[in-house]
């Protein structure tokens, strides 16, 4: 739905559930979630996901696959880190360990995400969002 929204969503879930978990509001992780939440949003205005025929699976699913890890490395790598060490002083040793947590977490939500989006209405909402 566009970055504006996927940078609310991603801010507005991190913050909702440090409420829910009892968890102190970290300024930076919650602007890794937010970074999660934009950065597909940024790649879909630039790079159109074609209709899902044979030809077009694969390219596909490479496609959501680039947006969705590009979005975990930025923002729960990256970003997400940086707020760990400078809040909490995590070791090192534990940050290192977020990049296959990442890359796992986005095999999941490649497959996830692919499979809604060939559900038709699901396209069809898609298309009618962007005024199509």
């Amino acid at each position: 739905f566009g970055p504006a929204i996927g940078f609310l969503t991603g801010l507005v879930g991190d913050l909702i559930g440090c409420v829910l978990m009892s968890y102190d509001i970290n300024p930076i992780i919650a602007l890794g979630s937010a970074v999660v939440g934009l950065v597909p949003g940024v790649f879909s205005l630039f790079w159109k996901i074609p209709a899902d025929y044979a030809g077009k699976r694969i390219k596909n699913l490479c496609m959501i696959f680039c947006m969705v890890f590009t979005a975990h490395f930025m923002g729960s790598v990256i970003i997400k880190s940086i707020g760990l060490r400078m809040w909490y002083k995590t070791p090192y040793s534990v940050l290192i360990m977020r990049l296959p947590v990442a890359a796992v977490t986005a095999v999941i939500e490649t497959y996830i995400v692919y499979q809604i989006y060939r559900h038709q209405m699901m396209r069809k909402l898609l298309s009618w969002d962007r005024g199509k």
